[in-house]
C-alpha cells in the first residue's frame, strides 16, 4: 500500500529521488495520504495504526485475561447447575424431604466457594465454618441460576425457620427476593403438611448450620488472612490451575 504511494510519487515527480527521502518526510506523506491512520511511538519504535484504536498495555492484557478466566469459570458453574440432578419434592412430603431439599450441591460449585472463602489453606477450607458458609452461598447460587426451579435444603429450611420465628410473610418475601429462601406460597404449602416450627427445631439443632464457630481454628485462620496474608498475590496464578481442574 505504501509502496504504491511511492510509485505514484515517482510518476508525478519523476525528478524526485526517493532514495534521498528521509524517514520524517516519508512519515508525513503517509499520514497526509491516509487520513485514518496515526503513528505512535512505543518502546522507541514507531507503530502505524488506525486513529480510533489504542495500544494495549500489559496491564490491559492481564485484565482481559482475568476477565476471560472469570467468564469461563462462571459459564462452567452455570452449566453445572443447569445440568445437575434434581429430586423433585413429592406431593406428600416427609420431614426428611424438606430437610434434604431437591438437590445435592455439585462438587465443582462446592469447590469454587470453598476456595473463595478459604483461599489456599486446606485446614480452613475443610473447617466447619468454611463448609457452612460455602454451602450457603452455593445453595443461593443454585436457587438463583435455576430461577427457583431447584430448591436446595438451605433455601427450604431457612424459609420455614424464619416463618416459624417471625410469622412474617413480608420477611419471607424479602429473603426470597434476595434468593435466600423459597417463595412464601411453597413454604405455606409445606407448612400445611409439617408445622414450620418442627423444621425450625431440627435446623437450629444441626451444628453444621448454626453452630457458633467463634472459638474454632477457622476464625484464627480468618484473622491471619485478613491481617495481610500474601495468599492474594498468588491467587491469579492459581486461578488458571483451578479453571483447568474444574473443567475436568
Amino acid at each position: 500500500m505504501y509502496n504504491n504511494e511511492l510509485q505514484e510519487e515517482l510518476i508525478h515527480q519523476p525528478e524526485a529521488d526517493v532514495s534521498l527521502m528521509t524517514n520524517h518526510q516519508l512519515e508525513e506523506k503517509i499520514v497526509k495520504q491516509f487520513k485514518q491512520i496515526k503513528i505512535v511511538i512505543k518502546k522507541k519504535r514507531k507503530i502505524i495504526m488506525h486513529k480510533n484504536s489504542n495500544l494495549l498495555e500489559q496491564k490491559d492484557l492481564k485484565t482481559l485475561e482475568e476477565n476471560d478466566l472469570i467468564d469461563k469459570v462462571a459459564f462452567i458453574l452455570r452449566s453445572t447447575i443447569l445440568k445437575m440432578d434434581k429430586t423433585t419434592l413429592p406431593a406428600v412430603m416427609m420431614m426428611e424431604d424438606l430437610i434434604e431439599g431437591e438437590c445435592t450441591i455439585p462438587e465443582k460449585l462446592d469447590r469454587f466457594f470453598k476456595t473463595l472463602n478459604g483461599s489456599k489453606d486446606i485446614r480452613r477450607r475443610d473447617g466447619v465454618n468454611c463448609h457452612r458458609l460455602s454451602n450457603s452461598l452455593a445453595s443461593d447460587a443454585t436457587y438463583c441460576v435455576s430461577i427457583g426451579t431447584v430448591k436446595p435444603s438451605k433455601n427450604v429450611t431457612l424459609g420455614m425457620t424464619v416463618e416459624s420465628l417471625t410469622s412474617s410473610r413480608k420477611m419471607i418475601n424479602i429473603l426470597n427476593r434476595l434468593e435466600h429462601c423459597c417463595k412464601y406460597d411453597f413454604l405455606w404449602f409445606a407448612g400445611e403438611q409439617f408445622p414450620s416450627s418442627s423444621v425450625a427445631d431440627i435446623v437450629i439443632k444441626k451444628p453444621t448450620l448454626l453452630e457458633n464457630q467463634n472459638t474454632t481454628q477457622d476464625d484464627d485462620y480468618d484473622d491471619i488472612d485478613n491481617n495481610g496474608s500474601s495468599d492474594d498475590d498468588d491467587d491469579y496464578e492459581d486461578a488458571s490451575v483451578f479453571c483447568e481442574i474444574i473443567t475436568e
